[in-house]
């Protein structure tokens, strides 16, 4: 491989634009170690395996923004046209698409990278401290839901046994025949 591919390099990589953890196809395109023109046809003819959740083009104001993250070593100016950028899910369906050894080795390292990205975002969003302190609040929460549900449980089923120990005569359900009726809708040869 012409570029040496790890998972940190790949990591300082990833961005978020729209709610998704994305790469540009610049940089999807030098990992594969084909031009971005190769990818892009290649994406073209297999467009049905790219739904917009997987591949998207920036706006200006994305790209502008991606200028002022990316460091300068890494950033892609001057472009004539709008990078597409690629979600996790896209990167492995590129490998699919550029079917080389290289793509293989390089989507293993993607897909790490990507999901190491993600543990660390959300271990970032929790310390184990809040971890703990928020399981401990639900284990209480649902004893004492659970307690409470018993409690109501019992005082119906007590409920139950005190109005149908009483001797008041239940009505019954349902439709009814009276007596009457019964003897005028009785055949005759009876």
């Amino acid at each position: 491989m012409k570029q040496l591919v790890n998972e940190a390099n790949i990591a300082s990589q990833i961005y978020f634009f729209r709610g998704h953890k994305v790469m540009l196809d610049c940089e999807m395109a030098s990992m594969y170690e084909v031009t971005t023109k190769r990818l892009l046809e290649q994406v073209q003819k297999n467009s049905f395996r790219f739904p917009d959740d997987f591949m998207f083009q920036l706006t200006e104001n994305e790209y502008e923004e991606y200028l002022k993250l990316a460091p300068s070593q890494q950033r892609h100016g001057s472009l004539s046209e709008l990078p597409y950028v690629f979600t996790e899910q896209g990167a492995v369906m590129l490998s699919s698409i550029l079917n080389t050894r290289v793509a293989i080795e390089t989507d293993i390292f993607v897909v790490r990278s990507f999901i190491k990205f993600r543990n660390s975002v959300d271990a970032k969003k929790k310390s184990s401290a809040t971890a703990k302190t928020e399981s401990k609040i639900e284990t209480n929460n649902s004893v004492e839901k659970i307690e409470l549900f018993f409690k109501v449980l019992l005082q119906v089923l007590e409920s139950k046994k005190t109005t149908n120990t009483s001797k008041t005569p239940r009505s019954p359900i349902g439709f009814q025949i009276k007596k009457e009726e019964e003897k005028e809708n009785k055949p005759k040869g009876e």
